[in-house]
């Protein structure tokens, strides 16, 4: 079923055999197949935005956002919760100066009351929004935000959306419609389980009429997503067709397995996971609103993150994480999702996870594995 070095990273995860095969394949007609695939997305998100793929993963979808909607002087609510809330302001502010943070609790999701009272705060201020951008699940620390409650709040106030799905799309159901998301964000190397290389992109006719609308040009070539308004008959640079083949391959057997099976997998295996991590005696990172797809806990004591990730690959050939950032060193991650999102080799990585830990002097309340095995089989 899986093959040593095995990749159980919170993206990229390991690629089944039928992806990798897909690759490989014959290409005869790049934008019929990229019609096919940007479809079969609107289909399985089931909106109406839309739906474009980019040579490059998910900071290139970002970056492209941030290039084609963002003008000088434009107001931007950066909201963050985790790592990657803040990593944006690194590419907004290559946009605009005007930008402003609203920090929330790293540990638990960014409530929808508290954003609320902020932008009215600023609107008294005189500062008045033009987007916002907001991370589902922030993959350094597993935490997902209630993007239902939250993007209402802001389409109240005349905002745009944008929201990084990366590490949660075809994990966790989604609902763009009908919670207003401007821009939604995708990649292909998490749930996916396709190679890294691909991004993906939902975005609503506002969106679209805000970038036309620009006071500005778009200064980029290659971000510019005006240009994808009307692919495939017209694409700014070669199809990369290759990992198209790959990426139908991993959305026909989204399909082929049904949403509704995929969506429980991952919530089952996640709950087994954070049972053992919890029974075992260690310390989950977040006090609430866990992601489906990646669990986090600190680093016990008398070990490091260093020294898990060496011995998990040389002795077990298990690619494990650590986080980024400022978890860097403190959190470990187990990333249980698409095909990692599977019984049978979450219980292996965590039967060997066990014998690293106690390699390593840590004291554990029992095995990883077979707390896990008690709790999914019990559920």
């Amino acid at each position: 079923m899986f093959k040593a070095p095995l990749s159980y990273l919170p993206g990229p995860t390991a690629v089944p055999d039928s992806i990798l095969k897909a690759r490989t394949g014959p290409v005869l007609d790049e934008q019929a197949l990229y019609k096919e695939v940007t479809e079969a997305i609107q289909l399985i998100l089931n909106t109406k935005s839309s739906v474009h793929v980019l040579a490059g993963e998910g900071m290139l979808a970002l970056d492209s956002v941030s290039c084609s909607l963002i003008e000088p002087g434009d107001n931007v609510l950066i909201i963050s919760n985790g790592v990657f809330g803040v990593l944006v302001l690194d590419l907004v502010s290559k946009y605009t100066k005007s930008h402003t943070i609203f920090q929330c609790d790293p540990t638990c999701g960014v409530s929808a009351q508290a954003l609320e009272e902020f932008i009215v705060a600023q609107k008294q201020q005189g500062i008045f929004f033009k987007l916002a951008t907001l991370v589902h699940c922030d993959t350094p620390s597993g935490v997902l935000n209630d993007i239902a409650a939250l993007v209402p709040v802001l389409s109240r106030h005349s905002i745009l959306s944008v929201v990084d799905m990366v590490a949660s799309s075809f994990g966790v159901p989604i609902t763009i419609d009908s919670c207003g998301i401007d821009v939604a964000l995708m990649g292909s190397q998490k749930a996916l389980s396709c190679p890294s290389g691909l991004s993906m992109l939902a975005i609503s006719d506002k969106a679209w009429n805000t970038m036309q609308s620009r006071r500005t040009p778009i200064p980029s070539y290659y971000c510019n997503l005006l240009l994808f308004r009307n692919a495939p008959a017209t694409f700014p640079y070669t199809i990369s067709s290759h990992d198209l083949l790959g990426l139908r391959e991993a959305l026909h057997l989204l399909m082929e397995e049904g949403l509704e099976h995929v969506y429980r997998r991952h919530v089952r295996v996640a709950e087994a996971v954070r049972y053992a991590v919890h029974m075992s005696g260690l310390t989950l990172y977040l006090s609430g609103d866990y992601s489906p797809t990646i669990t986090a806990f600190h680093v016990p004591q008398g070990t490091t993150s260093e020294a898990i990730l060496q011995t998990m690959l040389a002795e077990y050939g298990i690619r494990f994480s650590g986080s980024l950032g400022s978890l860097d060193k403190k959190v470990m991650r187990i990333g249980h999702m698409g095909f990692n999102s599977n019984v049978q080799v979450t219980l292996y990585v965590l039967k060997c996870l066990t014998r690293t830990l106690k390699s390593h002097g840590v004291c554990l309340k029992g095995d990883l594995g077979e707390h896990f095995f008690e709790r999914y089989y019990s559920s």
